[in-house]
Parts: C-alpha cells; sequence; structure tokens
C-alpha cells in the first residue's frame, strides 16, 4: 500500500486485506484501488461462507474493480457512512453476483452522522453496477436513507432478482417518502 489517505495523495491498494487496513478507524481518508491486470475480488477466495456487513467510512474510488460473489445473511450487506460535504463515498464500484439473505433487510444502508437537518448535497454513489440476488422477508430495501439527508446517487445501474415477501423498495427516502432524499441522475 502506498501513500498517505490524503485527497490528493490518496492511499493506493490493492488487495482486500490492504483495503480493510486501510478503511479501518474513524478519521476521514481517500482511498484508491490500484490500476492492475487483475481488477477483481471473489469473496468465495476469502470466505466462502459468507461474510458480515462491509462498512465503507471514507472516500473511496474503486477504479473499476470489481467484487464479487459476496454472500452475507446480515441485516446489511453494505454501510456507506457519510460525515463530510461535498465528497463522494464510493465510485466506479462494480459490486456483481452478490446474494444478500435476510429478514427486514437493507441491502445498502446510508448512514449520517452530522445534524438531522442538515440539507447539504453528499455525492454518495457514482458509476456504480449492482447485480445480483436477493431472498428477503419482511419489509426489506436495495438503498435506504437513515437520516434525512440529501444525497447524490449519479450514474449508477442496479440488476436485482429474487424474492422479497412484500415489495422492495429499490430507493425509498427517510420517513416513507420515496426518492425525497435523493437526487438521482442517469440510473438505470
Amino acid at each position: 500500500m502506498t501513500g498517505t489517505g490524503t485527497e490528493t495523495d490518496p492511499f493506493v491498494v490493492d488487495s482486500w486485506s490492504e483495503f480493510v487496513s486501510a478503511n479501518a478507524g474513524n478519521s476521514q481518508k481517500f482511498i484508491k484501488f490500484a490500476d492492475s491486470d487483475n481488477k477483481t475480488i471473489d469473496f468465495n477466495d476469502i470466505s466462502s461462507a459468507g461474510m458480515d456487513t462491509i462498512v465503507i467510512k471514507n472516500y473511496i474510488d474503486f477504479n473499476d474493480w470489481t467484487l464479487m460473489n459476496f454472500y452475507t445473511e446480515s441485516q446489511t450487506a453494505l454501510k456507506i457512512e457519510t460525515i463530510r460535504e461535498g465528497y463522494f463515498r464510493i465510485k466506479n464500484l462494480n459490486f456483481l453476483n452478490f446474494y444478500h439473505r435476510a429478514s427486514k433487510a437493507t441491502f445498502i444502508l446510508l448512514m449520517d452522522y452530522e445534524s438531522a437537518s442538515s440539507t447539504f448535497m453528499r455525492n454518495v454513489m457514482i458509476n456504480c453496477k449492482f447485480s445480483g440476488c436477493v431472498d428477503y422477508n419482511g419489509e426489506s430495501y436495495f438503498i435506504r436513507n437513515y437520516r434525512k439527508v440529501i444525497s447524490k446517487i449519479i450514474g449508477c445501474s442496479f440488476n436485482i432478482e429474487g424474492k422479497s415477501d412484500n415489495d422492495l423498495t429499490l430507493i425509498l427516502g427517510t420517513s416513507g417518502n420515496p426518492f425525497t432524499d435523493y437526487e438521482i441522475v442517469n440510473n438505470t
């Protein structure tokens, strides 16, 4: 791993273990996945029995790497913690062939630790692709905003298969107000 974790000199990682190490802690860091001939992380190679929630605390450019075969029975598969104004949280991520099985599930949970009344814009996901299968019981969401803060989801694509006992809400704002807390731009 190289870099110092600043905006102008991000940590550059080229493996899942380096990413986990760089992403640890509570300080705000910038992380970029390296250019590489092989840009795939296969979670079957890491834990074929499945894993817990992936927590994103920092500003991460996945640089078109693919995370694949992620299996979890946790309530949330991907938690993105948003703290500062004006920065993306994740971009250029391919999250493919996932399988999420849970009751009252949320695949992506957006967490905001600023004031609940905050109204400034967050760039949460840019140019990300999600494709996989869900098996949900009870009230479930693919993307859910934890607090009332405006978030941007730009240029992302979602291909979700599977089942849910109730209607699966793809994107939901706070307090049952769909889309009110999001700016949806060029998504499919």
